[in-house]
């Protein structure tokens, strides 16, 4: 009997917490060190391997990207889907521009849609990956950065998009959700 020892719970809960502080660790090291090129130029000089984590670092999220993380009420994600894309959107309509301002709407978003089991032949899946796309890019960028005005449209764009999306896949109406 395979049985694991960390709950999935405390180890999104950890690995959270290490990405936070990596991401942190990061910054800093940015600040004070123009010779740092990034934490994938830091795991290949000294040999490490992880792909999983590399990936994992790479976005920022700690969760599976797979789409195996499934179960649970299809009404409910649909309702915090629909609250987070609504947030991102109202953020951008709003004028913000600063990825310390949109990171974390887009990881909420993210964080939703990878609760979901998405199979890889549904056209959701292939909307999902347009918003870990911009997670990742969002990600790589400092805090004090901005989008520009042609990121900021296809962001909005690929917002509604991927909603839309989405909603076609939980089988909810998106007239009555926005």
């Amino acid at each position: 009997m395979n049985k694991d020892l960390v709950t999935e719970k405390d180890y999104q809960k950890s690995c959270t917490k290490l990405l936070r502080q990596l991401y942190n660790q990061k910054k800093a090291i940015e600040n004070q060190d123009d010779s740092f090129k990034g934490i994938q130029d830091f795991l290949d000089r000294y040999g490490y391997e992880c792909g999983h984590a590399r990936r994992r670092m790479e976005v920022g999220i700690a969760e599976d990207f797979t789409g195996s993380g499934g179960g649970g009420s299809k009404s409910v994600y649909a309702f915090e889907l629909a609250q987070y894309f609504l947030t991102a959107k109202d953020a951008l309509e709003l004028d913000m521009k600063e990825v310390d301002q949109l990171l974390p709407l887009i990881s909420d978003i993210v964080q939703g849609i990878n609760r979901i089991d998405i199979p890889r032949t549904d056209p959701a899946f292939k909307a999902k990956d347009k918003i870990l796309e911009w997670h990742t890019t969002l990600h790589k960028m400092k805090a004090v950065d901005f989008l520009n005005e042609g990121q900021i449209r296809q962001l909005k764009l690929d917002l509604e998009t991927t909603q839309s999306a989405m909603y076609v896949f939980l089988g909810a109406s998106k007239k009555g959700a926005s």
